[in-house]
C-alpha cells in the first residue's frame, strides 16, 4: 500500500486521488496513471483532427447554404422543403463551427473534457435541431400527400418560418438546459455546487435519454409510415395507367432515406454514450462520496470508454454533413450549380421554338373544329367512377 502518490495523477479531479492513495496498491496507482495518461494522449490526437475535420464541413455547409438560397430564389427548387433543409445546414455550420474552434483552441490538459462537453452539444442541441428538421421535411411530404391541391394554403410560408423559428427555439432552450452539466464535465469538482448527482445529474442524463429514444423512434416510424403510405398511392395510380409521378415522388421520398440512415446511427451512438456518461457521473459520485470506496480503475475505463463513443459520435456528426453535401449535390446539381441550371433554362425554352417551326413548315390538312370529332376519344377509366 502507498500512503501519498510519488506524483500527480492527471485526472479530473486530483484531491480525489489523494483521498484514494492509502486505499489503493502501487500497481493500481501506476495501471490508473497509465490509463490517464492514454485518455490524454488519445484527446490530444483527436482534436486537431477533429479542428480540420470541422472547418472542411463548415465550408462545404456554408457553400450549399448559398447554393440552396439562390435556387430558391429563382424558383429552381420546391421553396418549402429546401428553406427547411436550409435551416438544418444552417445548424450544422453552427455546429461544425463551435467544434473546429473549440478543438483549435483547447489545451492538452483539458482535451479530454472538451470532447466530452462537445459530445453533449452535438447530444443536445444539434440531435433535437436535426431530428424536428427531418420531422419537418417528413410532414411537408404527408400533407402534400393528403391535401395536394390546397397544400400552399394549409402550410403557407408564413407558418414554415414560425416552426423553423420554433425549432431553433427549442433546441436552443433544451441544450442551454444543459449548461449545468456541462459545467461539471468541465470541471468536476464543482459538480456538488453547481449540479449534484442525484438532483442535477441524474434527471438531465436520464431526460437527454428518453428524448434521444422518443425522438429516434418517432422519425423512423414516421418516415417508414409515409414510405408506405406512397408506395401505396404507385399501386392505386398504376390501375388508371398514369403512376409515373407518384412513382417519381416515391423514389426521391426514398433517396431521402439516406439521410434518415445516417441520422439513425449517429442517434444510436450518441445513446449509448449518453447511457456511459450515465454510468461514469454515478461512479464519480461514488468515489466522491463513499470514502471505501475507490473504484479509480473502473472509474477511468468507463471515462475511456466515453471518450471512445464520444469521439466516434463527433466524427460521424461531422461526417454527416459532409454527407448531407454530398447527397443533396448528387440528387439536384442541376438546380442546385447556377452555370448548369441556366443551360437548362436555355434549352428548355429552345425546345418550344424548334417544335413550332417544325409544325410551320410541315402542311397541315384544313379541318373543321367540329363536336363530333371528339366522340372517338378514349373514354379513361377514371370518367367511370361515380
Amino acid at each position: 500500500m502507498t500512503s501519498s502518490p510519488p506524483t500527480q495523477l492527471l485526472i479530473s479531479d486530483s484531491s480525489l486521488i489523494s483521498e484514494c492513495s492509502s486505499l489503493i496498491s502501487q500497481s493500481q496507482y501506476e495501471e490508473a496513471l497509465r490509463r490517464q495518461k492514454s485518455i490524454d494522449e488519445t484527446s490530444s490526437v483527436l482534436l486537431p483532427f477533429f479542428a480540420a475535420i470541422g472547418l472542411t464541413a463548415s465550408a462545404f455547409s456554408l457553400l450549399i447554404l448559398s447554393l440552396s438560397i439562390y435556387a430558391i430564389y429563382k424558383n429552381r427548387l420546391p421553396s418549402r422543403k429546401y428553406i427547411v433543409i436550409t435551416s438544418r445546414t444552417l445548424g450544422d455550420g453552427f455546429s461544425s463551427l463551435l467544434i473546429s474552434f473549440s478543438s483549435l483552441f483547447s489545451s492538452s490538459s483539458s482535451a479530454s473534457f472538451t470532447l466530452l462537453a462537445l459530445f453533449i452539444f452535438i447530444s443536445t442541441f444539434g440531435f433535437v435541431l436535426l431530428s424536428l428538421s427531418h420531422l419537418l421535411v417528413i410532414l411537408l411530404r404527408q400533407i402534400s400527400l393528403i391535401r395536394p391541391h390546397g397544400f400552399s394554403s394549409l402550410f403557407s410560408l408564413r407558418k414554415l418560418l414560425i416552426s423553423l423559428i420554433l425549432i431553433w427555439l427549442v433546441s436552443l432552450l433544451y441544450a442551454a438546459s444543459f449548461a449545468p452539466l456541462t459545467t461539471v464535465i468541465i470541471t468536476p469538482s464543482l459538480g456538488p455546487d453547481v449540479c449534484s448527482f442525484s438532483r442535477c445529474q441524474l434527471p438531465l442524463l436520464i431526460v437527454c435519454i428518453v428524448l434521444l429514444s422518443l425522438l429516434l423512434l418517432t422519425l423512423l416510424s414516421f418516415y417508414l409510415f409515409v414510405l408506405c403510405k406512397l408506395r401505396r398511392n404507385v399501386q392505386s395510380f398504376r390501375f388508371y395507367g398514369d403512376s409515373a409521378q407518384a412513382k417519381k415522388q416515391m423514389l426521391r421520398f426514398l433517396s431521402y432515406g439516406v439521410h434518415i440512415l445516417i441520422y439513425s446511427a449517429i442517434s444510436s451512438l450518441q445513446l449509448a454514450g449518453v447511457i456511459i456518461l450515465l454510468q461514469n457521473a454515478s461512479l464519480y459520485d461514488r468515489l466522491r462520496n463513499d470514502e471505501k470506496s475507490c473504484e479509480v480503475i473502473e472509474y477511468l475505463g468507463v471515462q475511456i470508454r466515453m471518450e471512445v463513443i464520444a469521439g466516434a459520435a463527433l466524427i460521424l456528426w461531422l461526417v454527416r454533413i459532409l454527407a448531407d453535401f454530398v447527397i443533396l449535390a448528387f440528387r439536384d446539381y442541376r438546380k442546385l450549380l447556377p452555370w448548369i441550371a441556366m443551360k437548362d433554362e436555355k434549352r428548355r425554352e429552345r425546345i418550344p421554338e424548334s417544335r413550332s417551326n417544325s409544325r410551320a413548315e410541315t402542311p397541315q390538312r384544313t379541318s373543321f373544329n367540329c363536336p363530333v370529332f371528339t366522340l372517338d376519344k378514349e373514354i379513361h377509366r377514371r370518367d367511370l367512377r361515380n
